[in-house]
């Protein structure tokens, strides 16, 4: 059980959608994909109490219930449910519904308080000497920062303990085991929750996630409350063999609920345990029965890893179809098992895509994570002891080779301002050749009608309406030169950036005599008014377009590191554990690095950045580095075609000589990449200014070198000879 008072920064909390589909067992399923009479009679008002909805009427409920039975029995993809039961798309949908509206919380309780729940039986395996230890991939998995976190406001999560009994006396039995002084110590961290205990027991159980609620275990007969929901259940132990499958994944989703929200990295913060009765061997004897029951459909796509190495990745053992082992496994007597899952962790909300991969976000994805793991008490001791150790431990800035901490990094704000502008530098001849573009004034005309009288053969009049041949040009109220040229001269200093003085006035007005020859309008040759604002507003428009804006930028220093306490919340790893880069672990923390600001440092790539700071550790010129992260204020702004972006380097290193140094490795495909040159380029400006301003005490250089000048460089001063270079 992890230590209390784990501290990490709130954040919305996410559940898994526990599939209580375990009514497919037993008397439920007694005629293939049928539910039997029986069964259907204890649940069928339940689900005759959704009523109607608009639209089209709901599916008929039984049918949809056993095509649902159908799905969990066989393990089989929703799209190979047989059309029988409807569509696979519609059957999906509403087990969905099911499980978020509670319905199969309430089918579940009609069926333990009916005649039934004798007959339903179903094998779990419960293990004593045995944790099954279930990761919780939540919302936010996908971006796993990893690294040193800074943990300025906490959200405090006391692990509770979930025991399940048959009988009053044996729940009465552990309750006072536990309160005994060699367990937990005191009565009032037990909670007993039985039928004979009054309801403010019932009661207590809403204030589990409350920080200073003293109750550390739970001790219930059987079930617990219908809609009791709590984040912080991290131990689930039953003392006897569960009755039902049913039963099964109602206890078993009292853990499976996220106290953060998100995995944090701890692995005991992450995974709930399930204690039971089997050594480790006989467990994994049974592995297809125990994948087939976690994994579900993607038990086909897992891979077994024995006895792993924190911060060093080992390839798997594929597992076959159906769980099938390969038949030259061997199983170690003890030690810890892991079954691994391709792509990343599920990020939505639901944990839908737990079970349920999209395909197309596994393909070209290497990556993997944790599905199941299967361990001895003895390891999974070990592992809460580092991962205590872990979130103990504060790390403080070191000053390895005399290096000055804190830091003043330099913060460059970048502004973008309009240049000074002339219209003396616009070209008089464009300005004419823009005029002719207006040289026709295309007025409205007018078409003339005749009107005349005729009469019939009955000598009944007749009115005519006929066009004219002629056509003649519709009377308008013209606009005088002299009104045309000031009209334009004074739009002309009124633009952005033209300063309005004598001296730009007179230029302005060469540029619209210039227009206005280029469009031929003279003193004899007047234009209307709505055609005179058109020509102007356009020659207004293509002056504004010959302005242009320049970046301004002001450096501030900034103090670093501030706060200078820094928290890891995983057991870091030894460096020389990874020697290539099959064994490289993304993001995850290493220890062992005594020329680094701090002493753990995790990295996103090995070719590069580890490969780097293993040549700072190497190398006599190198006096300090840091590993820049999101909690170090170095950014450098860069453009992405007309949007401004920031990016964070990837180390700063103080060579020998006090020079500072923002270092950046990059895959050889990359150097030369369209996003890359914006951002070098971006760096050498940001270099230029910083060592310009009288506010940066330091001299700045900057340094990038590819994955191939990494790897053959073994000095300082060899990266630098192979790397770009800015100053």
């Amino acid at each position: 059980m992890p230590t209390s008072n784990a501290r990490l920064p709130p954040v919305p909390r996410a559940c898994l959608l526990m599939v209580v589909g375990g009514v497919c067992r037993g008397r439920v399923m007694v005629r293939d994909g049928v539910v039997d009479d029986e069964f259907w009679a204890v649940v069928a008002s339940l689900l005759s109490a959704h009523g109607t909805r608009r639209g089209r009427p709901w599916n008929d409920h039984r049918r949809t219930l056993e095509g649902i039975c159908w799905w969990f029995r066989t393990r089989s993809p929703w799209w190979d449910v047989p059309e029988v039961f409807g569509l696979y798309q519609s059957l999906w949908k509403r087990h969905k519904r099911w499980s978020v509206d509670g319905t199969y919380q309430r089918m579940l309780d009609a069926v333990i308080g009916s005649d039934l729940s004798d007959t339903i039986v179903v094998e779990l395996i419960w293990v004593d000497s045995t944790v099954v230890r279930t990761r919780l991939h939540a919302a936010g998995a996908r971006k796993d920062t990893g690294g040193l976190s800074n943990h300025k406001k906490s959200e405090i999560a006391e692990p509770v303990m979930f025991l399940v009994t048959s009988m009053i006396e044996e729940a009465t039995e552990y309750h006072d085991l536990l309160v005994g002084s060699d367990m937990l110590g005191t009565a009032e961290q037990v909670l007993l929750v039985t039928s004979e205990e009054p309801d403010t027991t019932f009661a207590l159980l809403d204030k589990l996630e409350e920080p200073e609620f003293p109750v550390r275990a739970v001790v219930s007969v059987s079930m617990l409350k219908e809609g009791w929901d709590v984040k912080n259940i991290y131990v689930i132990a039953s003392v006897r063999s569960m009755g039902s499958n049913l039963l099964t994944e109602r206890i078993l989703g009292r853990g499976l609920r996220i106290p953060f929200g998100q995995r944090n990295g701890n692995p005991m913060l992450d995974t709930v345990e399930v204690l039971s009765h089997r050594s480790l061997a006989s467990l994994l004897k049974q592995a297809k029965s125990l994948l087939a029951q976690t994994l579900g459909d993607r038990v086909d796509e897992a891979s077994m890893v024995v006895n792993p190495v924190d911060g060093r990745y080992a390839f798997g053992v594929d597992i076959g179809a159906g769980g099938e082992l390969p038949a030259d496994v061997s199983f170690p007597e003890s030690g810890t098992v892991e079954f691994e899952l391709p792509g990343f962790a599920a990020t939505d909300p639901t944990q839908d895509k737990l079970f349920d991969l999209d395909p197309d976000e596994v393909a070209g994805n290497s990556t993997r994570h944790n599905g199941l793991m299967v361990t001895t008490l003895d390891d999974r001791a070990n592992a809460g002891a580092a991962a205590n150790e872990a979130l103990k431990r504060v790390l403080t800035p070191r000053t390895p080779g005399g290096a000055t901490i804190p830091l003043f990094l330099p913060f460059v704000v970048t502004r973008w301002v309009r240049d000074r502008f002339t219209l003396a530098s616009i070209n008089l001849d464009s300005v004419e050749s823009l005029g002719q573009r207006f040289a026709k004034d295309n007025a409205p005309t007018l078409t003339r009608k005749a009107v005349d009288a005729e009469r019939d053969s009955k000598s009944e009049a007749h009115v005519v309406i006929c066009d004219q041949v002629e056509q003649a040009i519709a009377s308008q109220t013209v606009m005088p030169f002299d009104t045309i040229e000031n009209d334009l001269v004074g739009r002309l200093i009124r633009t952005n950036a033209v300063e309005a003085s004598v001296g730009e006035l007179n230029v302005a007005v060469g540029v619209a005599k210039a227009f206005l020859a280029g469009a031929e309008v003279t003193e004899e040759t007047p234009r209307r008014p709505e055609h005179g604002r058109l020509a102007t507003a356009r020659l207004t428009e293509w002056i504004a377009a010959k302005q242009i804006s320049s970046p301004a930028r002001e450096v501030r220093p900034v103090r670093w590191p501030e706060p200078s306490e820094r928290y890891e919340t995983r057991p870091p790893a030894d460096r020389q554990v990874v020697t290539s880069s099959c064994e490289f672990v993304r993001v995850y923390p290493y220890a062992g690095y005594a020329e680094a600001v701090y002493e753990i440092n995790s990295f996103d790539a090995y070719s590069t950045e580890f490969v780097l700071a293993d040549l700072f550790e190497r190398s006599r010129s190198v006096r300090a580095w840091v590993r820049v992260d999101e909690n170090i204020p170095l950014r450098v702004t860069y453009l992405s075609g007309v949007v401004q972006r920031q990016y964070e380097p990837d180390f700063i290193v103080i060579d020998v000589e006090g020079v500072h140094w923002i270092v950046e490795g990059k895959r050889d495909s990359e150097m030369g990449a369209p996003i890359a040159i914006p951002k070098r380029d971006a760096a050498a400006a940001w270099v230029n200014t910083v060592n310009a301003s009288d506010e940066v005490h330091e001299t700045w250089s900057y340094l990038v070198a590819s994955e191939s000048v990494c790897s053959a460089a073994t000095t300082w001063d060899a990266l630098k000879s192979g790397g770009q270079v800015h100053r």
